[in-house]
């Protein structure tokens, strides 16, 4: 018998009857997806590399299959990312006007008090017995405070990609951050036009393309 999870994703993907304007995922279907996310990011840190957890790769053409498999399973971040928008527009997409006091509360107060608890433990005691030092992370200069207050934020890598987060994993915070403050932003323009919208994923898409 098709499992539950699987026969869901099956449904989804065969709703051939229904138009486009009324296919939704519910919140199984949503769960079903970030299940599926979870899992392709334990491959992605399981196997990114090899020569931590010393498996032997098939190399084909000179490229590692188990490496090349891992480097692409970073597409589970857009997958959070979709399902999280998604669910956000259902939520709010009917609202004539999103109270930014009341969005930005729930959202920030949730997120960062998962990551403060994490850091204030995790930090201190690295720092002082297990490494790195702040130093070695952020740099000896005079501008090393701000940097760790910043990361204390789960913003320091806004600074540029040569600017690092305490634990390097932690750098999707500063994604996050990001498109919580932008999304009602996002959803305006949504509402007003979506081609806005589209332009400016484009846009945002070519930028760094075009600063090179």
């Amino acid at each position: 018998m098709m499992g539950t999870p699987v026969r869901s994703l099956y449904m989804m993907l065969n709703r051939n009857s229904l138009s486009l304007n009324t296919m939704k995922l519910s919140v199984y279907d949503s769960n079903v997806f970030k299940g599926i996310a979870i899992l392709i990011m334990l491959f992605h840190h399981l196997f990114l590399r090899p020569e931590m957890y010393g498996y032997d790769d098939i190399f084909i053409h000179g490229h590692g299959l188990i490496f090349s498999i891992a480097k692409m399973c970073k597409v589970c971040v857009a997958i959070f990312v979709f399902v999280s928008g998604y669910g956000l527009t259902e939520k709010y997409g009917l609202l004539s006007n999103i109270k930014l006091k009341d969005f930005y509360w729930k959202r920030f107060v949730k997120l960062m008090l998962n990551y403060w608890f994490v850091w204030l433990i995790f930090v201190p005691v690295s720092v002082l017995w297990l490494g790195p030092s702040f130093a070695e992370v952020y740099g000896s200069d005079y501008l090393i405070l701000g940097r760790v207050i910043l990361d204390f934020l789960g913003i320091v890598n806004w600074l540029g990609p040569t600017v690092y987060n305490y634990i390097g994993a932690w750098w999707f915070y500063g994604c996050i951050i990001g498109l919580y403050l932008l999304y009602p932003l996002l959803l305006k323009l949504m509402k007003q036009n979506e081609y806005y919208l589209l332009a400016l994923a484009i846009t945002i898409f070519c930028l760094p393309s075009c600063m090179r």
